[in-house]
């Protein structure tokens, strides 16, 4: 019975509450028939049919509560949130972490999400060391002698490090489901 009330499924408690509801309730109306032939009453009866009607409305009661429970979400365990939140902060691109909600939907689908404060020289840093040659850059920005070319310097390379933030965000919220298989949905909004 601890399992039916503990179980993430709630398609457990159902089968077992409705199986075991229907071998009781079997019970108590052969009983109550029983009982009314040998005392050639009705009343055995109309108590079994009674008894009957409330074991099945406390059953449904108890699977209605149960699965509003897994509709309404179920809160994650401090454990998991605390082990995310440490990963995030001590990603070297990650700066602060801040309104972190984690909330259960149904059979092992975890919502996480957090606002996340990301080090720009970081991303920037990572960016310079992985994707440009540094000779050549310093040569491309000597090169700038106007507004416009300044203009077009910042924009290409302004894309390439905002690509590489959605690069890391991906990296990070795949670290983070590899380590919590549950949590389905990551949400790091930036601060």
């Amino acid at each position: 019975m601890f399992s039916v009330r503990t179980s993430a499924d709630p398609s457990l408690s159902v089968v077992c509450l409705e199986d075991s509801a229907s071998i009781l309730g079997a019970f108590i109306s052969a009983s109550s028939i029983a009982l009314s032939c040998v005392l050639e009453t009705s009343i055995p009866d109309s108590v079994g049919s009674v008894l009957i009607g409330i074991l099945l409305g406390s059953i449904a009661a108890f699977i209605i509560r149960n699965n509003a429970m897994h509709l309404a979400g179920k809160s994650v365990p401090q454990v998991v949130i605390n082990d995310i939140v440490a990963h995030l902060r001590h990603d070297n691109i990650i700066k602060s972490v801040h309104d972190v909600k984690a909330v259960g939907h149904g059979v092992g689908q975890v919502r996480f999400k957090a606002e996340v404060g990301y080090d720009g020289r970081a991303i920037t840093n990572l960016y310079l060391s992985d994707s440009c040659h540094i000779p050549s850059l310093i040569e491309e920005a000597k090169k700038i002698k106007d507004e416009e070319g300044l203009r077009r310097f910042m924009l290409h390379h302004g894309e390439h490090i905002v690509n590489r933030i959605a690069d890391e965000v991906d990296r990070i919220e795949e670290m983070i489901r590899k380590k919590h298989p549950d949590v389905k949905h990551v949400d790091l909004e930036p601060l």
